[in-house]
């Protein structure tokens, strides 16, 4: 009997107007296809991915998400959950989970819990089960650790992309044989991102995180950016803003606050604001030129990395201090950020080279999130050759 073509249910936080999700997915993708020829992908989505149509039909949006707009009650939209999963499991070889953060205590609890229900019926179904890329948060709640106990038992393969996720998960799952470290998913990714003349042309790049400016929250930092890439433009600097979120209150909305409270001459002139695009002609046109990238946005950091070019971490969560320290590069804390305290960082960022040793063992990591694939033929031999 010849065996069936492979098809992968890839499950993530995609077609949300996140770049970094969606980069992540692209990853996953271009990978498990350099191993699996016939690989086919089924999508749990939030909205439309304009960047898949370069895979044509391979791909399969699910809209599964369009349940939770639904009318009915939570009860209601749960079961239509569930019976979702189990359809579309029906169609898949393999369910794959990753990457990015999606493992959650209080109060996201729910979406873990959920991910839970779609990993027991895969494995119902007699599907395979890997977690590719991951990252948790800290789990402080008995009912939150029996849950992500549940959850790591169900995985074939768990594949945590830094040290304290694997840490943590190695915590709740002493025992367990299958956590292993690797790294995040877009070092797997082989784009070319800062094509140019790098050295010559004195770019400086700020990414920001939309969510850190709400609720009253470093009111005060647009005003430190646009004072430091205001002196920095007037030394012939040019100054890149690059959202990365989209939507109402994206990354663009904070950004055109530093951008507002600069000069108008050098607004006009020395200045620009473009939304990158999860795609390798996007990361063309957002990175070309770069020499400096200041940033809060963590995949802007590891594609900064990933070309050469050096950079300072504006640290509002753990993952951007590990990058730099990763890296040796400076990550400056929220709170004490300041135009002299900036510009420190800047020009000690400025004199560093990015450590190409660091970045070959984090894409040899990140590869490795890919090895699964070396048994999937053995698995369809196994499970569906007539005897």
């Amino acid at each position: 009997m010849k065996n069936p073509q492979s098809t992968y249910f890839l499950y993530g936080y995609y077609g949300a107007g996140n770049f970094g999700d969606d980069i992540l997915l692209s990853a996953a993708i271009e990978n498990i296809i350099a191993r699996d020829s016939s690989a086919r992908f089924l999508i749990r989505n939030h909205g439309p991915i304009d960047s898949l149509s370069a895979y044509g039909d391979r791909v399969t949006l699910t809209d599964i998400e369009k349940i939770h707009q639904s009318s009915g009650g939570d009860l209601s939209k749960f079961f239509k959950l569930l019976t979702a999963y189990w359809t579309w499991m029906g169609r898949a070889s393999h369910l794959i989970v990753g990457g990015g953060t999606l493992i959650h205590d209080v109060p996201y609890l729910k979406s873990t819990f959920l991910l839970v229900c779609l990993a027991v019926i895969a494995r119902l179904r007699g599907k395979k089960v890997f977690g590719i890329g991951l990252g948790t948060k800290i789990i402080k709640t008995a009912l939150g650790k029996l849950i992500v106990r549940i959850l790591i038992a169900c995985f074939h393969r768990l594949c945590l992309r830094d040290e304290d996720s694997y840490a943590r998960c190695l915590a709740l799952a002493p025992s367990a044989k299958n956590i292993v470290l690797t790294s995040d998913l877009a070092y797997a990714l082989d784009w070319n991102s800062a094509s140019g003349n790098v050295a010559d042309k004195h770019v400086i790049a700020l990414t920001l995180v939309d969510y850190m400016f709400e609720d009253g929250r470093n009111v005060e930092l647009p005003g430190v950016l646009s004072v430091t890439l205001t002196d920095y433009a007037r030394n012939g600097h040019e100054v890149r803003l690059i959202a990365f979120q989209r939507g109402e209150k994206g990354d663009a909305r904070v950004l055109q606050q530093v951008l507002n409270k600069m000069p108008y001459d050098l607004r006009e002139t020395k200045c620009s604001l473009i939304m990158a695009e999860p795609t390798e002609a996007g990361m063309v046109a957002a990175y070309k030129g770069v020499s400096l990238m200041v940033g809060m946005r963590f995949h802007a950091l590891v594609f900064a990395a990933m070309n050469g070019i050096s950079f300072v971490g504006l640290a509002h969560e753990p993952k951007i201090d590990a990058i730099a320290k990763e890296f040796g590069m400076p990550a400056l804390k929220l709170h004490n950020a300041s135009p002299p305290a900036l510009t420190t960082a800047m020009t000690k960022a400025m004199g560093q080279m990015i450590d190409r040793m660091q970045l070959s063992n984090d894409q040899n990591l990140a590869r490795d999130n890919f090895a699964f694939i070396a048994t999937v033929g053995q698995d369809f031999k196994d499970n569906h050759e007539s005897p």
